[in-house]
């Protein structure tokens, strides 16, 4: 069994994946699960919604497509043009066991 990271390490591992999603009413937070810009976010971020403005850890703003929302799961997918995106990989649910510590990291 390998150990886990302390929260700190695992905020300073993901903050390059992590953006702000700003929409015309106001804004949340997502990350690149990708690294050809696809970005996961909560349903009611994107809802309603065509395009968000993405902006990056380095402050570049791009345009994002808003391809998916399901509401009732609470998800949505926003994708950017580009490639080499730093992203966090979706863990193999094979391997994800209950009891896991479980960090949630946002754009405040």
């Amino acid at each position: 069994m390998r150990p886990e990271l302390t929260a700190e390490d695992v905020v300073q591992k993901s903050k390059p994946a992590v953006v702000l999603l700003r929409r015309p009413d106001g804004q949340g937070t997502g990350f690149f699960i990708t690294e050809t810009g696809v970005i996961a976010t909560n349903a009611h971020v994107a809802r309603g919604e065509q395009t968000l403005v993405v902006v990056l850890p380095t402050g570049q703003q791009l345009e994002g497509k808003v391809v998916y929302v399901d509401a009732e799961m609470d998800i949505a997918l926003v994708k950017v043009d580009g490639t080499g995106f730093r992203h966090l990989p979706l863990a193999d649910l094979t391997t994800v066991r209950q009891g896991q510590t479980v960090v949630a990291i946002g754009n405040p």
